[in-house]
């Protein structure tokens, strides 16, 4: 399938370019997409086009650099996957925990062997995502 370049000067959504495909079974129709605030993270997160170096390459996971919306998602993302992670852990649970995006400063009252115990438990949730120390 070949893919088409939208230069940046013009939005996905004013782009003839996504009126006249057919949607995919997941996304609504184009013309009331702006209603629908899910239905609009799907399409940016689903049709993530830019071209380099003369081609054109689709983004498979996550959103675009540079795009509006990334600083949320990836708080609303660190948020669960913090969450989740550290409701399982079942060592010492860290004095601090503070997060910015995706840096965290952790203060842990343990000794080395403990916080390698949990890097590898935080590194076990998800393969994309790695923590380190430092």
């Amino acid at each position: 399938m070949s893919r088409r370049y939208i230069p940046p000067s013009r939005t996905a959504l004013e782009s003839p370019w996504l009126y006249n495909r057919p949607c995919p079974p997941t996304l609504p129709s184009a013309r009331n997409i702006a209603s629908r605030p899910c239905s609009v993270l799907m399409l940016i997160l689903k049709e993530n086009h830019f071209e380099f170096a003369g081609r054109s390459f689709s983004q498979i996971k996550g959103a675009a650099m540079g795009t509006p919306v990334a600083p949320t998602l990836a708080n609303l993302f660190m948020g669960k996957l913090e969450a989740q992670a550290l409701s399982t852990w079942e060592g010492t649970q860290p004095l601090v925990w503070l997060r910015y995006i995706d840096d965290v400063l952790m203060i842990l009252d343990g000794n080395e062997e403990e916080l390698s115990r949990l890097l590898a438990h935080l590194n076990n949730q998800i393969s994309m995502i790695k923590f380190t120390a430092s």
